[in-house]
Parts: C-alpha cells; sequence; structure tokens
C-alpha cells in the first residue's frame, strides 16, 4: 500500500475531529451526570447477610480501604437493634465487631479536588484528541490520543470510585491498570525512533500486552467466580511499572546502544 493509498485509508480531519468532540462530550456528560444526582447513601462497596456478616468487599472500595473483610460481622447501634442490615450498611458509620466505629469520608468526586481531576483529564483528552485530529499521519499520534484518553478514564475513574461506585472503580482498573501502561510503552517505543521494528524492544512489549490481557481476565474471573482478587492485585503491581520501564527506556537509551 502506497502514501497515497495511506492518506485515504485514514479517517478525514472532519471525522477524527468529529470523534474527539463525541469522546469529550460523553466525558463532560458522565460527569455531570453523576453532579447531578442527588446525594446517596454511601457506597461502601460491600454485601451482608441477614446476620451482619460481611459476604464480599469490592476491592479498593471503600470498605476495603477502611480495613473492612470478609467475615467481619456489623453491630446494630443500641438505638437500631431492629433495624435490618441491608438498611445499616447505608448508614454513614458502621460498628463492627473487634474494629469499633468504622466512618464513611466526605464524598471525593463532587469536591474540588475530585473535579481537579477530571478537568486535568478532560484537558488530557483535548490535547491527546486534538493531536490526533490534526497531526501528521503515522502511529505516534494515534498512540497519544490512546495514551490521553487513557489518563482521562483513569482520572475520571479515580475521582468517582473513591466513593463508591462500581462503574468508576472498573474504570479505573481497565484504564489505569492495562490501558495506560501498554499505550505509554508503545508510545515510546514509537516517537521519537521507532523501536517496536527492533526484536529485543518487540518482544518487551508482546510480553507487557501479554500480562496486561491476563491481568484483565484475573479481574473478570474475580467477579465471575471468585478467583481470590490477590491474583490480580499482583499481576498489576507487575503491568504497571513494567510498561513505566519499558517506555521510560525507550525514551532515555540513545539509539547507538541498541
Amino acid at each position: 500500500m502506497n502514501s497515497s493509498q495511506l492518506r485515504r485509508s485514514r479517517p478525514s480531519r472532519r471525522s477524527r475531529l468529529t470523534v474527539v468532540l463525541l469522546a469529550l462530550l460523553v466525558y463532560v456528560v458522565v460527569n455531570a451526570t453523576m453532579l447531578a444526582a442527588p446525594t446517596t447513601a454511601p457506597q461502601w462497596g460491600l454485601r451482608v447477610d441477614n446476620q451482619g456478616t460481611i459476604t464480599w468487599v469490592d476491592p479498593n472500595g471503600p470498605a476495603d480501604v477502611r480495613g473492612l473483610r470478609v467475615g467481619d460481622r456489623l453491630l446494630r447501634p443500641m438505638i437500631s437493634t431492629h433495624v435490618p442490615y441491608a438498611v445499616l450498611v447505608q448508614q454513614r458509620d458502621l460498628v463492627v465487631r473487634g474494629k469499633g466505629r468504622v466512618d464513611a469520608s466526605p464524598p471525593f468526586g463532587p469536591s474540588r479536588s475530585g473535579q481537579a481531576l477530571v478537568l486535568v483529564g478532560m484537558l488530557m483528552l483535548v490535547v491527546g484528541g486534538l493531536a490526533w485530529a490534526y497531526g501528521p499521519a503515522g502511529r505516534p499520534t494515534v498512540l497519544l490520543g490512546m495514551l490521553s484518553a487513557a489518563i482521562a478514564l483513569a482520572l475520571l475513574g479515580e475521582a468517582w470510585g473513591s466513593d463508591g461506585y462500581g462503574w468508576a472503580m472498573r474504570l479505573v482498573a481497565i484504564a489505569g491498570g492495562a490501558l495506560f501502561p501498554i499505550s505509554w510503552a508503545a508510545f515510546f517505543l514509537s516517537f521519537p525512533r521507532d523501536r517496536l521494528a527492533l526484536p529485543r524492544w518487540r518482544l518487551l512489549f508482546v510480553g507487557l500486552v501479554a500480562l496486561a490481557v491476563v491481568l484483565m481476565a484475573t479481574y473478570a474471573l474475580f467477579f465471575l467466580i471468585g478467583l481470590p482478587y490477590v491474583v490480580a492485585h499482583t499481576l498489576n503491581t507487575l503491568v504497571f511499572p513494567f510498561g513505566l520501564m519499558i517506555g521510560l527506556a525507550a525514551l532515555t537509551i540513545p539509539g547507538r546502544d541498541e
């Protein structure tokens, strides 16, 4: 395929700009919807049975962060001895046997700090999107757009995942745990020098992608069949720094050392 055919096969600048604007619109609408939603009970990210025993805790959710574990037993306050446990877990503070009172943190997503994260993500989406829409044809501009989108999604998820919203915590796991390290490594393996054509660099990148795929599979199996989350957590501690190191090494190692 020659260069003229490549230019014809690439979406037009107007089409690319339309995609960027639609992505930005969805990003803003999701955040605005969360801001406009009425204040609800705390999202602890746990489940209890009829005896008040915790049967499931969402990894990295508010309950997990505060040290609540499967098997812990909730206690009813003396003034609420007949309140069902399903209602009790909607309170801002819980009483746990052996751990005392556990208080919910103030909502983070609507706060200035949370919205600052969202704003940074929005700016990243704009910068990467415009680079892809108006930049020269080639792999680096596409990867820069992917990298910016991964950062934007991870920051949006982080802002609302801190409040226990499941969709946001899933977004952090996917965008921050897999998409970001892959797009980071791929971008710096393509810019400023194309190193994906070199066997040693390509092998490292293939290994990173394989680890990320296994990570997402184990994360999904945690929800589907109850695979211990420690497996996904261990893989995540490998994938993220591995992707960062590949990108930084590709950026800093001179070409003459290859």
